[in-house]
């Protein structure tokens, strides 16, 4: 099999390697520097905030496109 032409590859956390493979690999980029200060954020409340109530966070990914997939024809 061949990428992209008879598979796509897609991986996880975008780490400097997918850019330096043949071909390039589409990536999910996670910002780790967000969820670490949210994180901090939350723990600062928790120990801080008598009322603090446990909740739920999302943090928005972004797909960075490269070689290893190409666009579905329509």
């Amino acid at each position: 099999y061949h990428a992209p032409n008879d598979i796509s590859v897609v991986g996880f956390d975008n780490i400097d390697m997918c850019k330096f493979v043949s071909p390039s690999i589409t990536s999910i980029d996670v910002p780790k520097h967000k969820i670490a200060e949210t994180c901090v954020t939350q723990l600062m409340k928790m120990f801080t905030d008598d009322s603090f109530i446990d909740i739920k966070q999302f943090v928005a990914v972004t797909i960075v496109e490269r070689q290893s997939t190409k666009k579905a024809e329509l």
